[in-house]
């Protein structure tokens, strides 16, 4: 439980970082750059950094949400359920978004190498707003994906509590013999609870 929740926090950290990265290069820098305020040696250090964060970003976005997903479903559940239905529609964005922004990459270094600037720029955009857009897309999937996964733990979280409930009142006011409700029976309940969580 533990693993799971700093992977998750890796994995959204990571994720985070590597789409705003990507939305800023194409919000602010390649705009700035296409009327001539930026020059091709500083640009092809601002490129190396996106690459550096994007890298990184993917890399560490496909282990955690690899074993998270590994540990979480079934291939039957990656198939059969909304949720995992997310988790797929989010692999197949992350992909375009990792090959869009490498592909952007490629097309902008290449004239920068040459000392240019606004052509690279304009060969580059097209794939830089694909990437953008299907970062924001990607948020959307994961915010629903979130939004279930809360839901399910708010269901859990009161069903437990009901059930707690119920079995208070029941030890209370046992239909049973006094004898039958003892504290083993009482232990016993609360590890089967905790056991489904």
């Amino acid at each position: 439980m533990v693993v799971d929740l700093i992977l998750i926090i890796i994995h959204t950290v990571a994720g985070t970082v590597w789409i705003g990265s990507v939305a800023f290069m194409t919000v602010a820098v390649l705009p700035t750059a296409a009327t001539g305020d930026i020059d091709a040696t500083p640009l092809e250090r601002i490129v190396g950094r996106l690459m550096t964060l994007s890298r990184s970003g993917t890399v560490l976005t496909i282990l955690t949400g690899g074993y998270l997903a590994g540990t979480t479903y079934t291939t039957e559940t990656l198939i059969n359920t909304v949720d995992g239905n997310l988790v797929l529609t989010a692999l197949l964005m992350w992909l375009i978004l990792a090959v869009s922004v490498e592909i952007g990459r490629r097309r902008l270094v290449s004239g920068l190498r040459a000392k240019r600037v606004r052509a690279p720029v304009a060969a580059s955009r097209r794939s830089f707003q694909i990437a953008t857009g299907v970062s924001m897309l990607l948020l959307v999937n994961i915010g629903l994906l979130t939004a279930n996964t809360v839901i399910w733990w708010s269901l859990s979280i009161h069903r437990i509590r009901e059930e707690t409930k119920y079995r208070r009142d029941e030890m209370n006011h046992p239909t049973l013999d006094d004898e039958e409700v003892n504290s083993e029976k009482y232990i016993s309940t609360w590890r089967d609870m905790l056991a489904k969580i």
